[in-house]
């Protein structure tokens, strides 16, 4: 179905169904995707977050979601020099989601 695992595989019941929105993300091209989170504990300091923006919004033949608490999204806004959520939003490629948590 898709999923490649890596280390421990859970039950399959473990995995929740996706929402309307990530499905369509995933299904609307045949792109592979890049999943990019760093949980709860990472702080990544501004000009990483800055770079790390830059290089996943190149369009390189594949998707990102790319899971960023929103702390540091507010940060991402700042290095930016972005006037708030929406307008990073909005400025964001569409071979890029922004999510404040992804499943």
């Amino acid at each position: 179905d898709g999923r490649w695992l890596v280390g421990y595989i859970p039950p399959d019941d473990t995995f929740r169904d996706l929402s309307v929105d990530y499905l369509t993300f995933l299904k609307e091209d045949s792109m592979p995707v890049v999943y990019i989170s760093f949980g709860t504990l990472a702080n990544l300091y501004k000009d990483q977050l800055s770079s790390l923006y830059q290089q996943v919004t190149i369009e390189n033949g594949f998707k990102v979601i790319l899971a960023l608490r929103t702390e540091q999204q507010l940060r991402l806004i700042d290095c930016l020099g972005l006037s708030n959520l929406d307008e990073l939003i909005s400025g964001t490629p569409k071979h890029v989601k922004l999510v404040n948590f992804a499943p």
